[in-house]
């Protein structure tokens, strides 16, 4: 285990498992709160929150396999169970029991598979425009194949990071609604030039298959906040409105304005509506 200086106020640590070696950023101190990011970020799209929240919570960001600074230890666990499962063999190691549990888009998926792995615990999950829905008809089938044929290829990532211009990303970035401001295209262009990044994010995309989680959806008993933004063009609204009808113990808060990654765009607002909600507890509850 290895200690690497701050960043951004957070606390990083190296930490290596049988299968990956993680990278950790904490901070804080209270009831642990797990984060889990989406799809081609890092821990790091939270720091714009970590200062509010961190007054609260002892906070737990980690990079996901293959992503920023968590290298891969396995070609064949970037799916989303088998990512979960090495995250709870991560929190066993540490002797950690997340009481919450936030992830945004992709890490949403991984927070309602912990819940499966981490019973008796029935952590808060608190879920940011969550990426829960199949891609439809032949996009099904279509857009996983063409990540694994990429992903195979070792010289595509390679190709791809070099072709991610800051232009570019602040194009991809805008493709998913809402402010983006400098200091995320500043980000994203730095994580998009790192060839492991971008093989790491192909691999996410070929192995992710929610068929058994969906169905699985009303089996929940955790407490699950699902937030949703009205100017997010990569989920829409009625995705996490259809998940929040099949979990038994959900609140849908939807908001009018904010794109897919409004947790950045506006992180003093996302950190006062997540306190809010833990602070008020499931009117079900």
């Amino acid at each position: 285990m290895m200690m690497a200086p701050q960043h951004h106020h957070w606390q990083e640590e190296q930490r290596r498992q049988p299968v990956h070696d993680w990278h950790l950023r904490r901070a804080g101190k209270g009831p642990i709160m797990l984060m889990l990011h989406g799809t081609g970020a890092d821990g790091l799209s939270f720091s714009g929150m970590q200062p509010h929240l961190s007054k609260f919570f002892d906070l737990l960001a980690l990079d996901l396999p293959g992503h920023g600074k968590t290298r891969l230890g396995s070609r064949s666990r970037s799916g989303n169970k088998a990512m979960a499962e090495d995250i709870k063999k991560l929190l066993d190691d540490m002797r950690v029991t997340p009481d919450y549990i936030l992830g945004h888009s992709a890490g949403a998926v991984l927070a309602l598979e912990l819940t499966k792995l981490l019973t008796p615990a029935l952590p808060k999950i608190i879920c940011i425009n969550a990426s829960l829905a199949q891609f439809e008809g032949v996009a099904g089938w279509l857009f996983p194949m063409m990540a694994r044929g990429m992903a195979i290829n070792p010289l595509t990532p390679r190709i791809i990071s070099a072709s991610l211009s800051d232009e570019r990303i602040k194009k991809l970035l805008e493709g998913t609604g809402g402010e983006i401001n400098e200091e995320m295209i500043k980000r994203y262009a730095q994580l998009g030039r790192l060839h492991e990044h971008v093989s790491g994010t192909l691999l996410m995309m070929a192995q992710w298959d929610l068929t058994q989680l969906l169905s699985e959806l009303g089996h929940i008993q955790n407490e699950v906040v699902i937030i949703t933004n009205g100017q997010d063009l990569a989920v829409p609204h009625k995705v996490g409105k259809e998940a929040a009808q099949k979990l038994p113990h959900a609140q849908l808060l939807a908001l009018s304005d904010g794109g897919h990654l409004w947790h950045e765009e506006a992180p003093q607002e996302a950190a006062a509506l997540i306190i809010e909600s833990i602070k008020k507890g499931h009117p079900n509850g």
